[in-house]
């Protein structure tokens, strides 16, 4: 999927580019890779984002970015720079 500026969903596969923001609804799952400005995951998400933020409420990936947040990790390693994951 291809988005000018916004893309999203509760549950999305595949290959996801937006300009400005992708979401996935509490709930919903995001597998495959997402490229946005800000990648926000408020389900699963079980692949790769790639972004300037990145938020995950439960990863099983790798989050590439200036900021990176996965909630599933330990309270030490939940919001790091560059690169966060959790498999």
């Amino acid at each position: 999927t291809v988005a000018g500026f916004a893309a999203g969903g509760e549950d999305v596969r595949g290959i996801t580019v937006a300009g400005g923001y992708l979401t996935i609804e509490p709930g919903g799952r995001l597998e495959g890779l997402s490229a946005s400005a800000f990648n926000r995951v408020r389900g699963e998400q079980v692949g790769v984002s790639i972004g300037f933020l990145n938020y995950a409420r439960h990863l099983k990936g790798v989050q590439f970015g200036v900021i990176n947040y996965a909630r599933n990790n330990p309270k030490f390693l939940r919001i790091l720079p560059l690169i966060n994951l959790h498999f």
